[in-house]
């Protein structure tokens, strides 16, 4: 029930605090608590597939748009077993990705959020990400070439959020 509550008023919420203030431009418009929440369910519009992957405290899955055919992560969080201060750094996360349009960054697509769950929709990256690609290398080391093409995809999104977020 109080999450009910929490949800009608997120300014109840603590704010964790970043080690970096974020510029105006983006804080006023991504406050972690104050996001609007467009949805409570997947409405069918997603045909969820198998596990991708599995963290701490989330699953990722894929899954398609029914309407477009597009691949798309689905990282779903349960709620029971969030503290205050996570769900607010999850919130955060999305508020940002809302703000990220670049092509070497993971697309924000829609987000869910309901009195047990916040999913997140993303853009599905087919290779998998980075310590994925890292734990199927010997001795989690890349070649040369794989290590010159990771880093000039990083060199590339590095002024964007430099340029966005001021980082």
């Amino acid at each position: 029930m109080k999450r009910l509550e929490v949800l009608k008023n997120p300014e109840t919420l603590p704010v964790v605090p970043s080690p970096r203030a974020l510029p105006a431009q983006v804080s006023d418009s991504c406050h972690p608590n104050l996001q609007t929440y467009q949805r409570a369910s997947l409405d069918g519009n997603y045909s969820v597939g198998e596990d991708l992957g599995t963290g701490s405290s989330a699953t990722v899955k894929i899954a398609t748009e029914k309407s477009t055919g597009r691949k798309v992560a689905v990282k779903t969080f349960k709620k029971s077993g969030l503290t205050e201060i996570v769900e607010a750094r999850i919130r955060k996360e999305y508020a940002l990705m809302r703000h990220m349009n670049h092509k070497n960054l993971v697309a924000l697509i829609d987000v869910v959020e309901n009195p047990e769950e916040i999913i997140i929709i993303m853009e599905y990256a087919s290779h998998g990400d980075l310590h994925t690609h890292l734990s199927h290398q010997p001795n989690w080391r890349l070649s040369e070439d794989d290590a010159r093409n990771i880093f000039k995809q990083v060199a590339k999104g590095n002024p964007f959020l430099f340029d966005v977020l001021c980082i």
